[in-house]
């Protein structure tokens, strides 16, 4: 029989200085100027005395191949954990940092990420040594957030609510405790983009995962830790429209009654969990390859912009891509 299942869990601040430039839409035009709330790293190492493995949980818009590696070389040099069993997980806010070069005409925080892979890797050094006997189980709930951001008419897809397509209301709950019955950390699942506010929000924040984590670790009190797992949010967003149709950008007022609503569903869920023992822990890891579609030649671009649509599609181009086509033009234009 497997040995019984240990857990650690730790929380480390994350939060970029102001000026730092925010990733997740081109249109905006220079740095953060305010922070509504911080992010956080929520990690989770767990142990059967055999096998350890670690869920870094990050509230960043995405992290790169080449950090990744970086924070699991530190991971593997600093603690008995193989870098190969170190997953990291981003819940994609367009509120936080830019975590890779993707504009030429914004500056990149080389600093922030070096420091960013350190904390992680420490993070997890800080989980490991937190280790102790666990007791878990698994329930879910449903949140009605999400709404799928795909609407066609007449033949004409634009980016616009849309009731009736696929979208997933479902929050599922990870509850572990000790052995005594104390609430040791909680991970929550939801497929919705983190996208509440859009480009004319200069303010950090981790959008509606942040303050629902906040919320159950107030709820359990002590050092309870809540991790968030982004689903397949591919085409879904935050409904918050103008004319039940448009999108619009949330107000921070809003964006908090969503944590309220988030967190209690997570608390409620957990409640209903029963825990038993948890034994044996496994790593297994699978490298996807996508493929890419041919660049188009510029001529695409030139009536993509004339247009302000989609020579392929039909469908509208949003301001932000609006403005990436301008400069790849632009630029073409430009070596010519």
């Amino acid at each position: 029989m497997a040995n019984q299942v240990q857990l650690g869990a730790a929380s480390i601040n994350i939060t970029p200085s102001i000026g730092t430039w925010m990733g997740g839409y081109s249109a905006r035009d220079h740095g953060a100027e305010d922070i509504h709330d911080d992010l956080y790293a929520k990690i989770l190492v767990f142990s059967d005395g055999e096998t350890k493995a670690a869920i870094v949980t990050c509230d960043l818009v995405g992290i790169t191949e080449e950090s990744t590696a970086a924070v699991r070389a530190l991971v593997e040099e600093q603690t008995d954990i193989p870098g190969s069993h170190v997953m990291i997980t981003c819940s994609h806010t367009h509120s936080g940092p830019t975590t890779r070069e993707w504009r030429y005409d914004a500056p990149f925080n080389n600093a922030y990420m070096r420091e960013l892979e350190r904390k992680l890797a420490g993070g997890v050094q800080v989980a490991n040594r937190r280790l102790q006997t666990a007791v878990g189980g698994l329930g879910a709930g449903s949140f009605p957030l999400a709404v799928n951001r795909r609407l066609t008419t007449d033949g004409k897809t634009e980016m616009r609510a849309n009731p009736d397509g696929v979208v997933d209301h479902t929050v599922a709950v990870l509850r572990f405790d000790a052995e005594d019955g104390t609430p040791l950390a909680t991970a929550f699942h939801y497929a919705c983009h983190s996208t509440s506010m859009g480009a004319s929000n200069y303010a950090i924040s981790a959008d509606y995962a942040g303050g629902a984590k906040a919320f159950v670790e107030h709820t359990y009190g002590g050092d309870h830790t809540a991790a968030f797992l982004l689903g397949c949010c591919g085409n879904t967003r935050p409904n918050f429209t103008s004319d039940g149709r448009s999108f619009r950008s949330a107000t921070f007022e809003e964006l908090e009654s969503v944590w309220r609503g988030l967190g209690a569903e997570v608390v409620s869920v957990r409640e209903s969990i029963d825990c038993a023992p948890l034994e044996g822990v496994a790593v297994a890891s699978r490298e996807v390859t996508v493929p890419i579609r041919e660049v188009p030649d510029v001529s695409f671009y030139k009536e993509a912009l004339e247009k302000e649509v989609w020579p392929d599609t039909g469908e509208r181009i949003s301001r932000d891509s609006l403005k990436w086509v301008r400069n790849r033009v632009a630029e073409y234009e430009s070596d010519t």
